[in-house]
């Protein structure tokens, strides 16, 4: 069974999130935190395979974009079930297991993307901050989005839309927005984008080409990591391409997971 969370039904899918405790369950989480369940482009469902306390998986959508938090032998049928007639759903995001399980079930899903989850419980060391540099966390964040632009080929979200999730995510406190400038320009920036009681999930971490090499990356993860750790919670980020596994390798992630991303596009 598959339910839609009603405004007022958040604490039930909240404990059902910090029973998982997984990079997936942080990042719905700060959806949850930061909208509700009130809102049209934000919505929330419970999977259930009988009349448990808790959910069995929680599945958030968010402007098309699907996130499912599952455990490890969650049987998947329902819910393809149910993704294939949703066709707002374009995209989905959760662990590889349950991605190649789905994806045997719509044949219609492609792999949009794939890699590592890592995690780091060891606070690391901080580097000393770049020279020349100015330290700039939740504030002015318009200058994070040319940033992101020039660092991700895919990311097409429009200034707008960006900029008010941001502000609104920051206003709440479910996202630390972070960035380097140098020379009065934006040269790198990183985020803990999301939180739950026991994850804090690192990510859109960009530094503008010609600023690349300088150590400004390395700088804005580790001083993040060690943020997120002193809180309590483990940092975890999701890792595709070697360059970046390198980066967090030496500030002390370690693979603890996979990822995958379908497209649920017909």
């Amino acid at each position: 069974m598959i339910r839609r969370t009603e405004p007022g039904g958040e604490d039930r899918l909240r404990a059902a999130l910090a029973a998982y405790g997984t990079v997936f369950s942080a990042k719905i989480r700060a959806l949850l935190d930061a909208y509700g369940a009130g809102y049209p482009f934000a919505r929330f469902y419970a999977i259930s395979s009988g009349e448990q306390a808790l959910p069995e998986a929680v599945l958030a959508v968010s402007d098309g974009a699907g996130i499912l938090c599952a455990p490890e032998g969650f049987a998947p049928g329902a819910l393809a079930a149910f993704l294939g007639l949703q066709p707002d759903i374009v995209s989905l995001l959760t662990d590889l297991s349950n991605a190649k399980a789905l994806r045997a079930l719509l044949p219609n899903a492609r792999p949009l993307s794939s890699g590592d989850v890592m995690r780091c419980a060891q606070m690391p060391d901080v580097p000393p901050q770049p020279d020349g540099t100015v330290f700039h966390q939740n504030e002015r964040l318009d200058r994070i989005y040319p940033l992101l632009q020039k660092s991700f080929p895919g990311f097409s979200a429009p200034f707008d839309a960006f900029y008010a999730d941001l502000s609104h995510r920051v206003r709440h406190g479910v996202t630390q927005a972070a960035w380097l400038e140098d020379r009065g320009a934006p040269a790198a920036t990183a985020s803990i984008l999301g939180r739950d009681d026991t994850h804090a999930l690192l990510g859109a971490v960009a530094t503008a080409p010609a600023c690349r090499g300088r150590g400004y990356g390395r700088y804005l993860v580790s001083r993040l990591t060690r943020e997120a750790l002193q809180g309590g919670r483990a940092a975890c980020l999701l890792c595709k391409s070697a360059a970046a596994h390198r980066l967090y390798t030496r500030i002390g992630y370690t693979v603890c997971g996979q990822y995958g991303e379908l497209d649920l596009q017909t």
